[in-house]
């Protein structure tokens, strides 16, 4: 006997369109089963479930049984997990569900579908379709994602419940053998359930995609991370051991190079301590902390002779973090070369006056432009200067004036990048630019590892391990790490990059994972740091490769004074096409 009102009957058309595509990706194996059941709503009444085992082909009687059942007021649910000599009666066990290529979840609770929508879609993880069983006193639904491949039941189950889990969903219905709404069904009101009514389950489109089951797993993930094992102090000591005894002296420097001496007293100290760990002279730790405005030899003197003298837990590893923390690419620093390749100064320098040193590098950089607007073909130039002659600043006048004359001629879609060692820089350039060209839009892309303005204490990237893991493993991080994390929707550092201006300035690292002409289109590009080693790796294309790889030999000849050939090979319109570098 119903237990409602007659205005409501099942859909059968509905009921058998969900169990038909339920069975489809099961077509391969036609003796398998899928159950199906009867559960009667208020579950003080005595009624047992109805439950049935199908095949694909049991489809129409099945349909007319439900149809008839839900009529009569019991709700109609479907277990999707394949089941194998399952029971002739009763409700299947775990045990008789032997895989699925199905994953699903229950939000039965207020808010909690909109809440799980704005986690997956982000990660573009949203179901392949969805099942609304109720709209009073508030909607609930069902999700379904689809599998390209088959997963044993226990993997399923244990992929459903940290999914679960990380999107607050009913973890009642996990099981592999669990239950789900079927639509077309009634979903009459449960009496422990106050102020729901009889309603129509219906069956609402998703994003119809398959997921193949590791991406599944990496999706959930990210969702729900799984614990990480802790390391022992034996394994720690062993890792900071073995990086140390790696380091050459070569690297050690171009470390020390992208750490601010002028930094707080325990990083300066754990500098010192790292470079005694390593075997470094106190010449090194001098050299480096002269750079600094705290700069105190008579300190320096005093501390390294007592680092020899106490425990010492820091190691060169120390260095390596903090670089890292300033941008530092660890895995070009891992293929540097040994310490006889040092840089060594040029011979026949002239040393100049400062006015007459900048005039002439003024005179050096605004040719450059000149003869890269009167050539066809791009350049690789390296201009080489001392401190402090301003090559900054004349870089930035020449950038203004050339994008200047490109609106003028109509190119409105020229721009100009401005890379640089450390995001710390970013913000002053940006408003030195700004004084030069307060007519140029200048925006400042700020990188994974940049501090977060909004947030002080914390970096803009949310999954800052996961990044630096994909970086060191020379892997793209925005495909592997970004693409699927819980933040990328407010993610800044995404954000950032939709930005519109005349000129972007941007931290090396930020141009990691994908050729520079992908990041902004074919810009002119000033970079102020070494980074041909990098572009040769990012670079898509083969001819752009071979003449970095030249430049990068030739350059090395130039600066250690044993070849006086000119810094300019031709490029193609490879990926460093309209390029050039300040070193």
């Amino acid at each position: 006997m119903r237990n409602t009102s007659d205005e409501l009957v099942p859909d059968s058309k509905a009921l058998e369109a969900m169990l038909r595509d339920l069975f489809v990706p099961y077509a391969d194996l036609p003796g398998h089963q899928l159950e199906v059941c009867c559960i009667w709503p208020d579950k003080h009444a005595g009624k047992a479930p109805l439950a049935r085992h199908v095949t694909a082909a049991e489809l129409d009687q099945t349909t007319a049984w439900l149809t008839n059942q839900g009529a009569d007021g019991w709700g109609l649910y479907v277990g999707a997990g394949l089941r194998h000599n399952a029971p002739t009666r009763g409700r299947a066990k775990k045990a008789h569900v032997v895989q699925s290529r199905w994953l699903w979840a229950d939000f039965d609770a207020k808010g909690a579908a909109d809440a799980a929508k704005a986690k997956l879609a982000p990660i573009d993880f949203l179901p392949t379709f969805w099942v609304r069983t109720g709209t009073a006193p508030f909607e609930r639904w069902h999700a379904w994602w689809l599998l390209k491949d088959a997963m044993t039941g226990p993997d399923a189950e244990g992929l459903m419940r940290r999914m679960v889990a990380a999107l607050d969903a009913d973890r009642a219905p996990t099981s592999r053998s669990g239950l789900m709404r079927l639509a077309g069904g009634v979903a009459w009101p449960k009496t422990d359930k106050p102020g729901r009514v009889a309603e129509m389950v219906t069956r609402v489109d998703g994003t119809g995609r398959t997921y193949g089951a590791a991406e599944v797993a990496a999706l959930v993930d990210v969702l729900n991370p799984p614990p990480k094992p802790k390391a022992t102090a034996k394994a720690r000591q062993t890792r900071r051991a073995a990086t140390a005894s790696r380091a050459t002296s070569e690297q050690i420097a171009e470390l020390l190079r992208w750490i601010d001496p002028d930094s707080d007293y325990d990083t300066w100290l754990h500098v010192g301590f790292a470079l005694h760990a390593a075997g470094e002279s106190v010449d090194i730790w001098d050299s480096w902390s002269s750079r600094g405005p705290k700069y105190d030899p008579d300190a320096i003197e005093q501390k390294w002779g007592g680092f020899g003298q106490t425990v010492n837990q820091v190691t060169i590893a120390t260095l390596y973090h903090l670089a890292r923390g300033a941008g530092a690419d660890l895995a070009q620093i891992a293929r540097m070369a040994t310490p006889e390749s040092r840089q060594r100064p040029a011979e026949g320098r002239v040393d100049l006056p400062v006015e007459q040193a900048r005039h002439q590098l003024s005179a050096v950089v605004q040719g450059f432009w000149t003869r890269r607007e009167a050539e066809t073909g791009g350049k690789v130039e390296l201009v080489n200067a001392t401190l402090g002659l301003g090559k900054t600043r004349t870089m930035q006048r020449m950038v203004a004036d050339a994008l200047r004359e490109r609106r003028e001629a109509g190119d409105t879609d020229a721009v100009v990048a401005i890379a640089t060692p450390m995001h710390r820089l970013n913000d002053q350039l940006a408003r030195d630019f700004k004084e030069i060209a307060p007519d140029l839009k200048v925006a400042v892309l700020r990188g994974p590892e940049s501090d977060d303005p909004e947030k002080p204490g914390e970096r803009l990237c949310k999954k800052l391990d996961a990044y630096r893991e994909a970086m060191s493993l020379l892997l793209d991080a925005e495909s592997e790490v970004c693409r699927t994390c819980e933040h990328r929707a407010g993610c800044r550092v995404l954000l950032d990059k939709l930005t519109r201006a005349d000129c972007y300035i941007v931290a090396h690292q930020a141009l990691a994972g994908k050729p520079p002409h992908e990041r902004f289109g074919p810009p002119a590009w000033w970079l102020n740091e070494h980074q041909t080693s990098k572009a040769k790796r990012d670079g898509a294309d083969a001819a752009a490769k071979e003449a970095l790889a030249e430049l990068a030999t030739r350059r090395k000849a130039a600066l250690e004074g044993t070849s006086g050939a000119e810094l300019c090979p031709k490029v193609g319109d490879g990926v460093i096409r309209r390029q050039f570098e300040v070193a």
